[in-house]
């Protein structure tokens, strides 16, 4: 399969100096009902960051990004892709250690940073520990406000105190100022990239949809989210085109993704019922003759 999707990527008609940015949140596979948008498992993230690779694509670092939106922007790879991932939970730690090589970047809400969330069923937020150490193996982090507030609903100054403040935090534990930033639950306008911009930011991601080029505004960057039930067709898909597939092939990736969960609960139950069948014999009450 790998080989063919290479062959198919080899022939689409790639667009000059433009790249796509993935989005993912959590990487654990716990398969809590209602985080099926966002939980992709670590086995099937590990595939896709190795099709990645086999499909000729070049990670780009945030500071590459920084210069294409420059003045001073240079040509870049065709195939040309950053990773990211939105909310520094604690299970991510570990995937993105195994492919740090690929320059992901790691947007943290820095006042939850060590904590349970109550805007995510209690899931934590991985420590600055574990944040300083993504760091040095080349994770880049970035701010995603300080407690994931929606910022087009709050006010000016909750929105600089939230801006602002998760730029500082960054600063204040690794040294150095983060030159990106992720708007949380994808919620933006005018006010919100303004804000970005004076709080020292170089870039900002939304959630939208779609590649990005030289052209594209730096504080409204697209991204394409991967989600659990995402075949390796579907996730090839988002990497050349930036979008999610048609509703009809999303519709068939998710009843075949039902069905595979209702299969897996079938065989675990299965073998509940095998093992509670396979009593021993001296454990059974004694059978009475009549």
């Amino acid at each position: 399969m790998p080989g063919a999707l290479s062959a198919i990527a080899g022939r689409l008609p790639w667009r000059g100096g433009g790249y796509t940015v993935l989005l993912y949140h959590r990487l654990a596979g716990a398969g809590k009902i209602g985080q099926e948008r966002i939980d992709v498992s670590p086995k099937k993230f590990d595939r896709q960051m190795r099709l990645l690779r086999r499909l000729g694509f070049t990670p780009l670092t945030l500071s590459e990004v920084v210069e294409l939106h420059s003045q001073s922007s240079r040509a870049i790879p065709r195939r040309s892709v950053v990773v990211s991932v939105d909310d520094a939970f604690a299970d991510v730690v570990e995937p993105l250690m195994r492919h740090a090589g690929l320059r992901p970047v790691l947007f943290v809400p820095t006042a939850n940073v060590g904590q349970a969330v109550e805007w995510l069923d209690g899931e934590r937020i991985a420590s600055w520990a574990e944040l300083l150490q993504l760091e040095t193996e080349g994770v880049a982090l970035g701010g995603h406000s300080r407690t994931h507030v929606d910022l087009a609903a709050s006010d000016r100054t909750t929105a600089e105190r939230e801006i602002s403040g998760s730029r500082e935090e960054l600063r204040e534990h690794l040294g150095a100022a983060p030159v990106a930033f992720a708007y949380p639950h994808g919620r933006f306008g005018s006010r919100e990239r303004e804000v970005v911009r004076a709080a020292g930011y170089s870039l900002a991601f939304t959630t939208q949809p779609g590649r990005n080029d030289a052209d594209s505004d730096p504080f409204a960057l697209c991204r394409v989210s991967v989600k659990a039930w995402d075949s390796d067709l579907s996730f090839a898909w988002k990497l050349v085109t930036g979008k999610q597939p048609p509703a009809l092939w999303e519709r068939w990736l998710l009843i075949k993704a039902g069905v595979s969960r209702r299969l897996g609960r079938a065989r675990l139950l299965g073998r509940a019922r095998e093992r509670a069948g396979a009593t021993p014999n001296a454990a059974r009450p004694p059978r009475q003759r009549p």
